[in-house]
């Protein structure tokens, strides 16, 4: 993601931080990996949503889980996308401020689910998610199945991908940006009816969703981004970048003697003494000025 030449921390940090709300968050461990005994470096371990994903998380039947991604089937019969047309159908097409069209909403999107997610995205600064047509997937039973509470047919968010937040070209210095106000102004031209943010103009109709959406902020700065829990989160995650930066120094002794592997596309990263060191400065870049940065924004 965007975060691969910086820290790495975006992503599983912001997701820890809402890991415990009823919005589907990805668990994630850092892990160092070495290829056939060579130092290959620092990565991510992470969950990936399918449908056994839902299976083992909540016992429900996988061949009855459809998940859509950026508008398109990622697990199921390609023929239910009907059933996410028609999610489209009710809240853009109806007008949101009719009590009795919110509650035919409610029947088909899990708004808990919703507000959570479009709170969390709003309160980061997510610049790369539904608000802009990408990096949004969300998921459903096909039919209804009341061996659990959320196999009752609705559709429910899948957080993944935040790297594309919280300042990351600026250091974190536009955490005081009102981005809310550019995502939310109804004279945006949204011309294709199935772009994901049409969900949420329409729905921002809804005097009870509005209300829900508001209070989840709420939530969202008092209990989940609050200073000390945020903070404490941040330091367990610099400490791991620190034991990082001491491991890859560890292993620039090895890697001149046999650095023989290629390399790997996407970072332009080679085993040898120059690109170590060079991850060590991206690594140490972002403590001194990211991270710094972040500490400062939770003293306001």
């Amino acid at each position: 993601g965007n975060d691969n030449e910086f820290g790495r921390i975006r992503d599983p940090y912001l997701q820890s931080l809402v890991a415990h709300r009823s919005l589907e968050t990805m668990q994630s461990t850092p892990v160092v990996v070495y290829l056939n005994g060579e130092y290959w470096g620092c990565y991510t371990l992470a969950e990936d949503y399918s449908d056994n994903y839902i299976k083992h998380n909540y016992g429900l039947d996988n061949e009855n889980i459809l998940i859509v991604k950026r508008g398109s089937v990622e697990d199921g019969n390609e023929e239910d996308i009907y059933l996410y047309d028609e999610l489209f159908d009710t809240i853009v097409d109806l007008d949101m401020s009719v009590p009795e069209n919110y509650e035919k909403a409610c029947e088909l999107l899990d708004m808990d689910s919703f507000a959570q997610y479009v709170a969390f995205n709003f309160y980061i600064h997510n610049q790369d998610t539904l608000f802009h047509g990408n990096n949004y997937s969300m998921w459903r039973c096909v039919v209804p199945d009341a061996s659990s509470e959320v196999g009752d047919g609705k559709w429910r968010m899948l957080l993944y991908d935040t790297d594309y937040s919280s300042g990351i070209y600026d250091g974190g210095a536009n955490y005081n940006k009102n981005n809310i106000k550019e995502i939310v102004n109804k004279k945006i031209d949204y011309n294709w009816k199935h772009h994901p943010n049409n969900l949420l103009i329409s729905l921002l109709e809804s005097e009870e969703f509005r209300e829900k959406l508001i209070l989840t902020m709420c939530d969202m700065r008092n209990v989940d981004f609050e200073k000390g829990r945020a903070k404490a989160m941040l330091d367990e995650m610099e400490e791991l970048l620190r034991s990082e930066i001491e491991n890859a120094k560890g292993a620039i002794p090895i890697v001149e003697k046999d650095s023989r592997l290629g390399f790997e596309p996407r970072m332009i990263y080679i085993g040898d003494r120059a690109h170590i060191e060079w991850k060590i400065a991206q690594v140490e870049g972002v403590l001194k000025h990211e991270v710094d940065a972040y500490r400062e924004c939770l003293k306001k």
